[in-house]
């Protein structure tokens, strides 16, 4: 529930094999750029960059099923790992013990975050309250162990490739201003400075954003 009204969210979920540490982002969709935005996050938030990332059969990461075994990736995906360098592979088809760790990353981010409290004035709260109640969930150590997944973490980090800087995420398109000063994006309409009535701007669409721009000059953003 957020700003009074019930809305459906999307949640992308990042598991470590080996200290299970957990991160987590919301989206409003779930699109290319929101793949992208979600691994941008997740290796800058750790600082480094792992050297192989497994993935379910997800529509953002395989462009095409060939045959039985053979997945084609998406460029989405190629861009991320060519900038990050790190190797890929997909789950098999119908393997449940290829993916239950992370599925239940999944339930366990749901219960555990969500089920206490689901009631925000904004998205940006949303998105705060999830990341602080990760970082309270990894610093805890778990009942068979006395070592938290953020311990393990700093211990894994000595093996990760080193982080590049973050990839720039977003699309682009030029729009003209119409008699309202504003250009219309989605089922919205955004305002635009309106000296720009009539003239074309460039857009970089971001998974959560729009970066407005008249040469190299950032006019706004929504």
């Amino acid at each position: 529930n957020v700003d009074g009204k019930y809305r459906r969210y999307y949640l992308a979920v990042f598991t470590s094999a080996f200290s299970n540490y957990r991160y987590a982002i919301i989206f409003q969709r779930t699109d290319s750029l929101a793949f992208k935005e979600a691994h941008i996050l997740f290796f800058e938030h750790i600082g480094g960059v792992y050297h192989q990332m497994v993935y379910d059969n997800m529509r953002v990461a395989i462009a095409q099923f060939v045959g039985k075994n053979e997945k084609i990736p998406t460029e989405s995906l190629l861009q991320l790992s060519r900038w990050y360098q790190y190797k890929w592979r997909f789950c098999n088809i119908a393997k449940g013990n290829e993916k239950g760790h992370v599925e239940r990353s999944v339930e366990y981010v749901r219960r555990k975050v969500f089920a206490f409290k689901d009631t925000f004035k904004s998205f940006e709260e949303t998105q705060q309250y999830l990341l602080a109640r990760l970082s309270e969930l990894n610093a805890r150590s778990p009942l068979a162990s006395k070592i938290s997944p953020l311990d393990q973490l700093n211990n894994e980090r000595k093996g990760l490739y080193g982080y590049p800087g973050a990839l720039e995420c977003y699309a682009g398109e030029n729009y003209k201003v119409d008699k309202y000063s504003t250009i219309s994006f989605g089922t919205n309409r955004y305002s635009i400075p309106d000296h720009m009535i009539g003239k074309m701007v460039f857009v970089k669409i971001y998974s959560q954003k729009l970066k407005i721009f008249d040469g190299n000059k950032v006019l706004c953003q929504h």
